[in-house]
């Protein structure tokens, strides 16, 4: 347990929608160790009940309602029954996301495309949009959405997801005009590559069609490119996710936040 961060939530609610493994896990712990009852949302039921048992053993409710964000009507029965069972909403994280097919635009298969961008961002906006007039009445509500370096720096054959991330990011803004004055605050964080067994056997592939061990590829991939040397886990990124939940950042709207150990500036 994070000893420094056990009373910043006390009394909210947050809603976790992508919430499984890797970032979305580490941020269910973490705000549930600040002190927040958690929702988790996520196609798969089976990995939210792997993380709820991790947020009761924090001490903390939690409420799992599988959710398929690309569907408007499950974004409003996540609503419903997130308010039914804790009286109150405070805060949304939003991680879901889809890469799509990797491809080069003049190949592109644009029926994947629309499914990057019924996930990447109308996904994310039917559940703001659904969840606004809980987070309104709690008088300080606040969303983060999970964005990425590539809305910024997008890499080859992944147009598609770059695309959807920097519309994601123009919508950050928007939200937070729009919202400030019903006392919400709408900020995005922009992760890089996370540290875990996927990013792991990423960066083994990469070592073996150099002839590079998995130690010497991860050298000479933080140190091109990683300006801190690593690539951060999951709980050290979610610890920005704490940060623009909580009132600590209550000065803050509107803002892409890189999360990213310098790997790209914004």
């Amino acid at each position: 347990m994070s000893a420094h961060s056990t009373t910043l939530l006390d009394g909210k609610v947050a809603v976790i929608v992508g919430a499984g493994t890797g970032l979305s896990r580490a941020s269910a712990l973490l705000m549930a160790e600040a002190g927040a009852d958690i929702v988790l949302a996520a196609r798969r039921a089976e990995v939210l009940q792997t993380v709820a048992r991790d947020v009761e053993t924090r001490g903390r409710r939690v409420l799992c309602v599988p959710t398929d964000v690309s569907q408007p009507e499950e974004c409003r029965r996540l609503a419903d029954r997130s308010n039914e069972a804790f009286g109150r909403i405070d805060i949304l994280v939003v991680t879901s996301f889809y890469m799509g097919e990797p491809a080069p635009i003049v190949a592109a298969d644009f029926a994947d495309w629309r499914k990057v961008m019924d996930v990447n961002l109308f996904g994310a906006l039917a559940v703001v949009r659904t969840l606004v007039p809980h987070l309104r009445e709690s008088g300080n509500g606040r969303i983060i959405l999970v964005n990425s370096t590539q809305a910024w720096n997008p890499e080859p054959c992944m147009a598609a997801y770059a695309a959807s991330k920097a519309a994601l990011a123009s919508v950050t803004r928007s939200l937070a005009v729009e919202l400030a004055p019903m006392g919400i605050r709408v900020n995005a964080m922009h992760p890089g590559l996370i540290m875990a067994d996927d990013v792991k056997a990423y960066v083994a592939g990469m070592g073996d069609a150099r002839g590079l061990s998995y130690e010497e590829m991860y050298k000479v991939m933080t140190a091109g490119e990683y300006r801190l040397g690593y690539i951060p886990g999951p709980e050290e990124i979610a610890g920005t996710v704490l940060y623009l939940a909580s009132d600590l950042s209550r000065p803050v709207t509107g803002q892409s936040i890189g999360v990213n150990c310098g790997a790209w500036f914004h």
